[in-house]
């Protein structure tokens, strides 16, 4: 699955994040939406794709012709090479033009974590007993700095594994009172790990940078981290002290900005409406799994490829002793590799020189698949015999030899012209190309092998 599907897949998994979040953001628990953010997260981060074991022979439809020219196998090799080539100098713009914007997010990041670790390395201890006094009644495993400085406007929480809680210096030496609403909000950070999970999602933001909606899921993910952090603070410090965690965000966000401005002041609304709405109420969950769930399930969903769920619907596929059953057709699914890719030899362990041919034929152990036919499926193939090409036009090589009908009759005749290999079907060596179109076969091609 390349990086393009996964940022499609992702796209509807936010949406549909987007729209619980706008329908339900007051009444499930905040910590709900950040889990299903994390959800949306692993699918950008991690582009995985299931698929059942015959699915990597599933081709675009060939096209007999350029099939046919595999009369010169060296030769061909080489032209298969060289169009690769070709393929990827088309998309050689593409791949640097994400590189570059991958590139420039990251050095982007990068720069202001590294400005704003100076600007904080000179922060000193802070010396207010009561604060100090509240982090040893809440003992983390991890051990917690606490600093001040006159070189930020709130406080904020930055390491993982030596996390420093950060205090504008003003506040440092605030009321106990005050402190410990910010204390509560800053140790949930730290608890909760929302250091790495925002580092993360600035890691997906890089690698999906080209879609508009990956940024739109940033900006909601951290959005909704906040919200959830007040929550846990709030379970801290105790269900009767939301009006007072309420006041000391406002008067936080007063001190940050010198007022209330339209931008931050809708965020701040929000965060001071959920706090008060917020209940105790652990039944809600009950509805969150199986959102989570549904979640999961699209997931899984948009991952698979095309034909998991419908194994062959709009596809074609190598098939190996093909049987032809009333209207019905049943082969061994194989994939069909040539020396160009080499990916895919290095991937099966082949020695390139079981290819003198220029190809090799994988057929792996796999379940025979049956699917019914068209009633106009065409059988395209090399009448070797003659049987139906009387006289063949002179000077056109191979090409003159290939045979088209809609006549079952006429491709069982050319079958039954193989010599039968004891425990095999008729032209059970024979590759075909079976091409597929809503469930049914439209056209089998053989595959001329050298």
């Amino acid at each position: 699955m390349n990086l393009v599907q996964t940022s499609l897949a992702a796209s509807v998994m936010i949406l549909l994040v987007l729209l619980l979040r706008g329908l339900l953001l007051y009444r499930w628990p905040k910590k709900a939406f950040a889990a299903l953010w994390m959800l949306v997260l692993l699918r950008l981060l991690l582009p995985f794709q299931w698929q059942a074991p015959w699915q990597a022979s599933l081709l675009q439809a060939p096209d007999p012709v350029r099939l046919l020219q595999q009369d010169a196998p060296p030769a061909q090799a080489g032209d298969g090479q060289q169009g690769q080539e070709g393929q990827q100098t088309r998309q050689l713009p593409w791949h640097l033009l994400w590189a570059a914007g991958a590139a420039g997010c990251g050095v982007f990041w990068l720069t202001v974590y590294r400005r704003g670790r100076r600007r904080f390395s000179m922060a000193l201890p802070v010396e207010n007993p009561s604060a100090w006094q509240w982090l040893e009644r809440h003992p983390l495993r991890r051990p917690v700095a606490l600093r001040q400085t006159d070189q930020v406007e709130g406080p904020l929480t930055y390491g993982l594994f030596r996390p420093v809680i950060l205090l504008p210096k003003a506040l440092a030496s605030a009321g106990p009172q005050l402190l410990e609403c910010v204390l509560a909000h800053e140790w949930t950070h730290i608890r909760r790990w929302d250091a790495g999970k925002k580092l993360l999602l600035a890691a997906g933001l890089c690698l999906h940078w080209f879609n508009p909606l990956v940024w739109v899921f940033f900006f909601m993910a951290n959005r909704d981290l906040e919200l959830a952090c007040d929550e846990g603070a709030i379970a801290l410090l105790g269900g009767q002290q939301r009006g007072r965690y309420a006041r000391t965000l406002i008067q936080m966000e007063e001190v940050r900005s010198g007022l209330l401005t339209p931008f931050g002041g809708n965020r701040m609304k929000e965060r001071v409406k959920a706090i008060m709405k917020g209940k105790n109420r652990r039944r809600t969950m009950v509805s969150v799994v199986p959102a989570g769930m549904l979640l999961a399930l699209v997931a899984l969903a948009l991952s698979a490829k095309p034909g998991t769920s419908s194994p062959l619907d709009r596809q074609t596929v190598l098939g190996l002793a093909i049987q032809l059953e009333g209207d019905t057709l049943s082969f061994d699914p194989a994939e069909w590799i040539t020396i160009s890719d080499t990916e895919r030899i290095q991937e099966l362990g082949i020695d390139p020189q079981e290819m003198p041919n220029g190809y090799y034929i994988e057929n792996p152990e796999a379940d025979r698949l049956q699917v019914p036919l068209a009633q106009d499926t065409e059988y395209c193939f090399f009448d070797w015999g003659r049987q139906f090409i009387q006289d063949p036009p002179a000077g056109e090589g191979m090409e003159s030899l290939l045979y088209t009908t809609t006549k079952q009759e006429e491709f069982l005749e050319y079958l039954n012209s193989y010599t039968p290999v004891e425990g095999e079907p008729l032209a059970g060596k024979v590759p075909f190309w079976i091409q597929v179109e809503k469930g049914r076969v439209r056209r089998i091609t053989e595959q001329y092998v050298p």
